[in-house]
C-alpha cells in the first residue's frame, strides 16, 4: 500500500476547499521513508498542510489502523487508489482493496463515504 497520497498533493489540493473541515492526512511511509523518496517538494506540500492546521500522520497502514485514529469517527475518507507495487498483482490489489474498507468502515460514521 506504499504510496497513499505520497507526495501528500492531492491533500494540499483540497486544503483550500475543506479548510473549515478537521482534515487528517496519512501515509503508508515513514516521514524519512517519504523525504528520501519525493525529496524537497514533499516537504512544501506537507508544510503547507501542518501551517493550515491538517493533522499528517505517517507509518499508518490503511488496513490496521492504529488505535489512536479507531477512536474518532470521519464524515468522509477519501485516499488514491491504493496498490501493491508493481504490476500483474490483481489478486493482491484487490485483497488489499477489501482489507482497507474493511478497516476503514470502523472510522466512517453511518452517514458518511469513503472513496
Amino acid at each position: 500500500s506504499s504510496g497513499i497520497n505520497a507526495e501528500y498533493g492531492d491533500s494540499a489540493n483540497l486544503l483550500s476547499s475543506l479548510c473549515k473541515y478537521h482534515l487528517t492526512s496519512t501515509v503508508f511511509l515513514s516521514k524519512q521513508e517519504i523525504l528520501s523518496t519525493y525529496g524537497s517538494d514533499v516537504l512544501r506540500n506537507i508544510q503547507s498542510l501542518e501551517e493550515n492546521n491538517v493533522e499528517v500522520l505517517f507509518s499508518v497502514d490503511a488496513t490496521n489502523l492504529p488505535p489512536a485514529l479507531c477512536q474518532r469517527q470521519y464524515d468522509s475518507i477519501h485516499f488514491n487508489f491504493p496498490h501493491t507495487g508493481g504490476k500483474g498483482k490483481i489478486s493482491e490489489n484487490r485483497k488489499l482493496l477489501v482489507d482497507c474498507f474493511k478497516s476503514l468502515q470502523t472510522v466512517v460514521k453511518a452517514t458518511g463515504n469513503v472513496g
